[in-house]
């Protein structure tokens, strides 16, 4: 079992966390669950992170959002976690 955290919008456009976001991270972290956090895997590296949301606005990412998301995902399972 991963647990994957995909980022919301505030998270990229203002770096802002949800206030459960530590306490999420640690308990995972306690439960020895491996992370796979796509807020690192993906957005950070990105040149545009805003662009990877439908007209840079808040909801779901857009299909070029998914795809990365999608693609990091499974090199990161097939390739093991690391």
């Amino acid at each position: 079992m991963y647990f994957v955290y995909l980022p919301d919008f505030s998270k990229i456009s203002k770096g802002n966390n949800s206030p459960y976001h530590q306490i999420v991270f640690n308990t995972v972290d306690s439960l020895n669950i491996p992370i796979i956090d796509m807020y690192e895997e993906v957005f950070t590296n990105h040149d545009d992170p805003l662009s990877l949301f439908p007209f840079r606005s808040d909801g779901h990412y857009n299909s070029n959002g998914y795809l990365l998301i999608a693609n990091k995902l499974f090199n990161k399972l097939s390739n093991g976690i690391n």
